[in-house]
């Protein structure tokens, strides 16, 4: 019987009887009659964590299932596919310890779930969900296939997990969640918030031994969809009790990205199905930590009548001081009448208590109401006054909108929109609320899977139409930009060359532009030498002159890229053949924090060059140099210093790495 942890050489024993078969193209049905037994054992396999949605061949399938060598991947172990070629399982060695040490499964033909042995004892300690099943990474530390602590969870999965503990009853699972006393220890907050935390965390991990078990809560949640606000964020102590900087003392504005931020929800919920109903578990107060989302409270279903606070431990009732606070915070009163600021003040209010209680109409209502309200402090603000307040109401709308709380907001800014023209507002004003509108549009019109070509199009000539009507906008340079990923995307490198070049000649200074320069750079690079620089992993400074002589690869991914990291098997395999040669590889690591690469390289051997830079794909000075878009991306370079292609298949790099071989 196959166990996790069983050698390969057994494992594989399937595949030996093949003999001289290895590597021809087989009817399914002789794969499946030679290798019955095994195959069998294969698909009982489950995934060690419950609850995950993958592909189980019915009756009538199972003979197209073929079991065979994981080699035609370019892996060690076996992999078993449909009658229509699509993976269902894949079984491989990837330390090369010949122990099979990631069992992956997947539905559709898509990767969505793998449980993974990473100190070779045989049994999972990792368990990690992909593609359309999430992002959630979990970690068991003692040996007992049971989630200890999450690697990375988003603040959606926690609602997720939440629930599933509820069903479970698992108070370990709930525990898991809960945001430790080291963490709140490290987090830059305040003495006073601090302590409120550390109260509300001890009566929840009372709550969780005590009150699981026998909560009234059903055990048949079914999850639907995560409920929130737009997250809020909190100026660590640091930026707060810091004083004046020295950009102060100089008479410049401090830098804001020097502050440490915490992002935090006050009120997140779960929609959950309870029999033939829908109903609301109010999860309460989130907060980030690293890559993963804690909890602070007790669930509490909605509705059943009970008086726990849930949530509001960030966000109290006091931070709106008289004068305007909480949501007027940093926006001048000045000249706005006292009873129009009372008025959006008291929606404001009523939309905040509600968030995390109500859904649908009711909280679209409370939307409607705060909107009109800000909209007369829009309004009545005059001057540079009004630049604030109006950016504060397209924010809150289109987010709204975006959230799925507030269905007309799409329609409101169109309507105002159209009003700022008439009352003649500051151009630069009305572009900032089309091209939030713009936005806002199409990450909801997206959802329409079927129509995608369709929204695209759209997209791509109102983005067009944007920079035409706005040339001079800053934001057309966003507008620009995301024109030519199009283009680039598509392969169509003169066009993309074309708006990336403008972007640079147009907006020197917009924050997009370096990124813009280096897809110039990268695109019409071959034929080329190119100037690349960085710091490796280990903090050595790093130069592409270092290789000279040397045919190089360059190859960006990131830990969370799933094609990338299934590409190093191969890039090893690469690299053992044609190193003799000449051929050296620089990975480039696009993570937006350095843990999870050092974790990752830690546990798996690739001895080569490896960069690092913190901002992952959008802002790493890593990514911005050649102006990288999308993961994976191979460039390669010969022993010239010149670039052979900007965007290869491993296939095509063995095949230039053959012209090298000796």
């Amino acid at each position: 019987m196959l166990r996790r942890g069983t050698t390969l050489q057994t494992l594989l024993s399937s595949v030996a009887c093949w003999g001289s078969l290895v590597g021809m193209s087989l009817p399914a049905t002789l794969a499946w009659a030679q290798d019955a037994d095994r195959l069998k054992q294969a698909m009982a396999y489950r995934p060690t964590q419950k609850g995950v949605e993958y592909d189980q061949p019915a009756a009538d399938a199972i003979d197209s299932v073929r079991l065979e060598n994981a080699s035609t991947i370019g892996q060690t172990g076996f992999v078993v596919r449909d009658g229509e070629n699509r993976l269902l399982r894949r079984f491989v060695d990837s330390a090369g310890n010949r122990k099979i040490d990631t069992w992956a499964y997947y539905m559709g033909g898509l990767e969505v779930y793998r449980d993974i042995d990473t100190d070779a004892d045989g049994k999972p300690d990792r368990f990690q969900w992909l593609g359309p099943a999430g992002t959630r990474i979990g970690v068991d530390t003692d040996a007992d296939l049971v989630i200890d602590r999450w690697e990375r969870v988003s603040p959606q999965e926690v609602t997720q997990i939440v629930v599933e503990a509820i069903n479970a009853r698992s108070a370990s699972l709930l525990q898991s969640l809960l945001l430790s006393a080291e963490e709140l220890q490290a987090l830059p907050l305040e003495p006073a918030l601090r302590r409120r935390m550390q109260e509300r965390l001890q009566a929840t991990s009372q709550k969780i031994a005590d009150n699981l078990a026998q909560t009234d809560i059903p055990d048949n949640l079914k999850w639907l969809h995560f409920s929130a606000a737009i997250p809020g964020a909190i100026v660590g102590k640091a930026a707060a009790a810091g004083g004046a900087s020295s950009a102060d003392e100089a008479g410049k504005s401090p830098a804001l990205v020097d502050e440490p931020l915490v992002e935090v929800f006050d009120h997140a919920s779960a929609i959950v199905e309870v029999g033939d109903k829908s109903q609301q578990l109010l999860v309460g107060s989130l907060i980030r930590v690293g890559n993963t989302w804690r909890i602070l409270d007790f669930p509490v279903l909605a509705g059943e009548g009970s008086t726990a606070q849930v949530g509001g431990v960030f966000f109290q009732g006091d931070v709106l001081a008289a004068g305007g606070g909480g949501a007027m915070a940093n926006l001048s009163v000045e000249g706005i009448a006292p009873d129009i600021l009372s008025a959006y003040q008291t929606a404001e209010e009523a939309l905040r208590e509600a968030i995390g209680t109500r859904t649908g109409p009711a909280l679209a209502v409370l939307h409607q109401r705060r909107a009109q309200a800000l909209w007369k402090v829009v309004l009545a603000a005059k001057g540079a006054e009004r630049d604030p307040w109006l950016r504060q109401f397209v924010d809150v709308v289109s987010s709204a909108y975006q959230m799925d709380e507030f269905p007309a907001g799409l329609e409101l800014l169109e309507k105002q929109i159209a009003e700022m023209s008439a009352e003649k507002f500051a151009p630069e004003l009305i572009a900032y609320a089309e091209f939030r509108q713009l936005n806002a549009w199409y990450s909801q019109a997206t959802e329409d899977t079927a129509n995608i070509e369709s929204v695209q199009d759209q997209w791509q000539k109102r983005l067009q139409a944007f920079v035409q009507k706005y040339p001079r906008s800053p934001l057309s340079a966003d507008a620009m930009f995301q024109l030519a990923n199009i283009d680039d995307y598509l392969g169509d490198v003169e066009a993309a060359a074309a708006v990336y070049g403008k972007i640079v000649d147009q907006f020197p200074d917009a924050p997009l532009t370096p990124r813009a320069k280096g897809a110039v750079i990268r695109l019409t690079s071959v034929g080329k030498p190119i100037p690349f620089q960085g710091t490796t992993i280990a903090g050595k400074s790093f130069s592409l002159s270092q290789l000279k002589g040397k045919t190089v690869l360059i190859q960006y991914w990131a830990t969370w890229c799933e094609p990338c990291k299934a590409d190093f098997a191969e890039l090893r395999r690469l690299h053992e053949r044609y190193s003799k040669d000449g051929f050296e590889i620089v990975s480039v690591s696009l993570d937006e924090t350095r843990e999870p690469v050092a974790e990752y390289l830690q546990q798996n051997r690739l001895p080569w060059t490896h960069l690092f830079a913190e901002g992952g794909l959008e802002s790493s000075p890593l990514a911005a140099q050649l102006g990288v878009i999308a993961l994976p991306t191979l460039i390669m370079i010969d022993a010239d210093g010149k670039v052979i292609d900007r965007g290869m298949s491993l296939t095509q790099v063995e095949r230039e790495l053959r012209k090298i071989s000796r």
